[in-house]
């Protein structure tokens, strides 16, 4: 008998096992197939995106620190003399000028010659002009709806809409208020809360001399 080569068994093997080797080859690429598949559905998935995460407010948070307005008022001026008060309940103040007894509802404060008159409060110019028996008055709003008034001024430091501090000047004392020209240089002084007028006393600090 003659002796198969090395080759021979080679050829013949494959020959005897073809069908399996190429049942191998296929398994083998669908496998690969397969797994190439996967791959490239994961890659098309977008990624999750976590939502963040909920503020959680505290149970009594920090309230803001409310700053009160500065409600001490000072004198509309300095080194005055009251000459005419507030007419308390149904006393009534008699003027020569008008030869009649009427309402006072302020304050009159005369001074020696021309004064600065001061705004006695933080506020806001509402109306600066000329009455035609007051002369020039000048209305402030301050806090709480406060509003105070000024009146027999001259020489306005401030118009409507300005913006002024306690101490700022908004004019001087004259005799511009005709219906209290007797008084001579002076400033008649109101307070008003909601729009009611007041005794000034309840809120003016006076120096004992």
């Amino acid at each position: 008998m003659k002796k198969e080569t090395k080759s021979g068994k080679v050829a013949s093997f494959f020959k005897h096992n073809a069908y399996y080797l190429i049942m191998g080859l296929c398994l083998i690429a669908i496998i690969t197939m397969v797994s190439v598949a996967v791959v490239n559905l994961n890659n098309d998935v977008e990624p999750t995106i976590k939502p963040d995460a909920p503020v959680v407010k505290p149970d009594n948070p920090e309230e803001p620190v409310v700053v009160e307005p500065d409600m001490n008022f000072i004198l509309p001026v300095k080194n005055a003399t009251i000459v005419n008060g507030y007419s308390e309940k149904d006393s009534l103040y008699y003027n020569p000028i008008l030869n009649e007894y009427s309402f006072h509802g302020g304050i009159d404060f005369a001074t020696e010659g021309k004064q600065e008159v001061l705004a006695a409060l933080d506020g806001e110019v509402i109306s600066a002009k000329k009455h035609k028996m007051y002369g020039y008055v000048v209305e402030i709003k301050h806090a709480k709806n406060i509003v105070t008034t000024y009146r027999s001024l001259e020489d306005l430091k401030v118009k409507e809409g300005d913006v002024v501090k306690k101490g700022d000047i908004i004019g001087f004392t004259s005799t511009s208020d005709i219906s209290e020209s007797y008084l001579k240089e002076h400033v008649h002084f109101e307070i008003k809360e909601n729009g009611k007028q007041v005794n000034p006393n309840k809120h003016l600090v006076f120096e004992e001399k």
